[in-house]
């Protein structure tokens, strides 16, 4: 980029695990196509032995952000990378999941299970400074959601 100074910017979004709501998952097993199985694994009683890496990112989120990212007044430079996640613990999906679909869990749908999860410290003040606050760990309400809908 800096050798032949192109007409055109390259911005590198870099999400964590993309979750949320898939419009086009006609049944459970597609929702859980794609990074969505993080999220309804632990809600369905899948135990992970493994350590996963905790960062996650809206769906709504990334789409937000890859729009804003053609603003060349917004992003400036020919060349920006910019991480797109927001460091978690995933076991959390399954205590807000119980607090938002009790009757799920008490039918059987939901039940809770756990994974251990890392995740590096980033430093994603510039990435927050132009772009905005990401939604919290809540948008894991909205895949598990559609998960209780499809499933019931």
């Amino acid at each position: 980029m800096e050798e032949k100074k192109p007409k055109f910017s390259v911005v590198n979004l870099m999400p964590g695990y993309v979750i949320g709501r898939n419009e086009l998952a006609e049944s459970s097993a597609k929702l859980r196509a794609g990074s969505n199985f993080v999220v309804l694994n632990l809600v369905t009683r899948v135990v992970n032995p493994n350590t996963v890496v905790g960062t996650v990112v809206d769906v709504r989120d990334t789409a937000r952000v890859q729009v804003e990212a053609l603003d060349e007044e917004k992003v400036v430079g020919n060349y920006r990378s910019f991480v797109v996640e927001r460091p978690v613990e995933l076991n959390d999906a399954v205590t807000i999941a119980k607090k938002a679909f009790p009757e799920a869990f008490e039918k059987g749908i939901l039940k809770g299970g756990s994974t251990n999860s890392v995740y590096q410290a980033y430093e994603g003040k510039e990435t927050k400074e132009i772009f905005g606050e990401l939604r919290t760990y809540e948008m894991v309400k909205s895949v598990v959601g559609q998960f209780v809908e499809l499933e019931s």
